[in-house]
């Protein structure tokens, strides 16, 4: 077995991947390594009184980070029977708008498959 097929550096790694009919979501791979340096990212504090309790996910920095550096483009989507060309906003307004899609590209980002066959092709 190739080691490219079972560790792909961060940043190396984009690929289209299958979400709905006819539609697909250009991820950037997610590394564990980045996996940890957007979990840092994306933490805040809580605190009772001046005590420190627990760090917990702000779910809005959450997609903002996935809006703006894992998605890269969709196709297949339209509006009025036209393609249209959705940016970081549009996916923000998807993520918010479809619990499903938001599920769908934190899964994928981080499945090395999608981006290992991507290099095959």
């Amino acid at each position: 077995m190739d080691i490219g097929e079972v560790v792909l550096s961060g940043n190396s790694g984009e690929a289209w991947v299958p979400w709905k009919a006819d539609v697909e979501v250009l991820l950037r791979f997610l590394s564990p390594a980045d996996d940890r340096e957007m979990l840092v990212k994306v933490q805040k504090a809580q605190f009772r009184g001046h005590q420190r309790v627990e760090n917990q996910i702000d779910m809005l920095a959450l997609r903002d980070y996935y809006c703006k550096r894992v998605i890269k483009g969709m196709k297949g989507i339209t509006k009025d029977g036209e393609p249209f060309e959705m940016g970081e906003g549009d996916f923000k307004m998807l993520w918010d708008g479809n619990h499903e899609f938001g599920m769908f590209c934190v899964e994928a980002s981080r499945q090395l498959s999608n981006f290992v066959e991507e290099k095959k092709r």
